[in-house]
């Protein structure tokens, strides 16, 4: 992407209002929470104006009328310090905005919270790949600047660096050798509340992969990708993304390769429309498995 053109904003209104709120956060949390980091928030170009001209509005308040989904990490409003992020959440706009925002104290997920509230002694929501900023309070957020991008030749995608074919091997290599050191573990319940869903190909079968994972204690969802749900019903709800049966994941393993593929697969782009932005490397698994507890999925994040 392009960045053409960038607009300030500035509203005494709300900025009166960021100001107000901000001291209160100092007050009630020191200083050292009451610094703003600047974030981005991927919209529909229809609600830029009215998001600068009277604020955001946060799910549950007032006059909210829509949001992506319900919100994997809480029901609150999201940023994020990548673009490309921000950007997912917008497709085929052209505009995102970057704002001012209170952190506060920071609670860290470590898994899907889907449409929980606020938790308890903290003031904001962090992803576990710690790309995703969640937002409860409306004067925590200040618009900025508009920010005016093209896209170039191609579907956008925020890459941190290219990788060669070479590289694949050698990491499909690695993980295999992974893979037959897992099996060979005495079965345990490390998985035990984990909802996978896999996407390429893995080390071995889907039927081995989902084997081996139950007998770890965890759970495979079984999504058909392929709509037949009837109109009205909540599978086709769900058939508007592609997928015939839903079983929501709490965790997507990605293959290396489907994760570095140029297009990206109807299945994995169907997850990406449902608003799912963290994909994790099958090496979780197996580490895990060998190691006999479950490692940081922090750890395990696709780049």
């Amino acid at each position: 992407a392009q960045v053409v053109k960038v607009e300030y904003v500035c509203n005494p209104i709300l900025i009166n209002k960021f100001n107000k709120a901000r001291e209160e956060l100092k007050e009630k949390r020191g200083v050292e929470y009451s610094y703003p980091v600047l974030a981005f928030h991927g919209t529909a170009i229809a609600n830029i104006q009215p998001i600068c001209e009277t604020g955001f509005k946060i799910p549950g308040q007032k006059g909210f009328q829509h949001a992506t989904d319900s919100g994997y990490y809480g029901r609150g409003t999201y940023f994020s310090e990548y673009p490309g992020y921000s950007m997912g959440y917008i497709k085929g706009s052209t505009k995102l905005l970057l704002c001012q925002v209170l952190q506060g104290k920071i609670y860290q997920c470590t898994q899907l919270i889907t449409g929980a509230g606020l938790q308890d002694g903290y003031d904001s929501h962090c992803s576990p790949c710690k790309k995703e900023l969640v937002i409860f309070r409306s004067d925590y957020i200040l618009p900025q600047y508009i920010v005016h991008y093209k896209l170039n030749a191609g579907e956008f995608k925020y890459t941190a660096h290219g990788i060669t074919k070479e590289l694949i091997k050698k990491k499909l290599t690695k993980i295999r050798k992974l893979y037959k050191k897992a099996v060979t573990k005495k079965d345990q319940t490390i998985f035990a509340g984990y909802k996978f869903a896999f996407i390429g190909q893995m080390a071995d079968t889907p039927l081995a992969i989902e084997t081996l994972v139950q007998r770890f204690g965890g759970h495979v969802c079984k999504n058909e990708y392929g709509s037949n749900g009837k109109k009205g019903s909540k599978k086709a709800a769900f058939a508007y993304y592609g997928f015939s049966n839903y079983d929501a994941p709490s965790v997507i393993i990605c293959s290396v390769a489907e994760m570095e593929a140029t297009t990206p697969s109807m299945e994995l782009q169907a997850y990406k429309n449902m608003g799912f932005q963290i994909f994790y490397r099958e090496d979780f698994l197996y580490d895990s498995i060998i190691e006999g507890v479950a490692k940081s999925i922090d750890d395990y994040v696709h780049d």
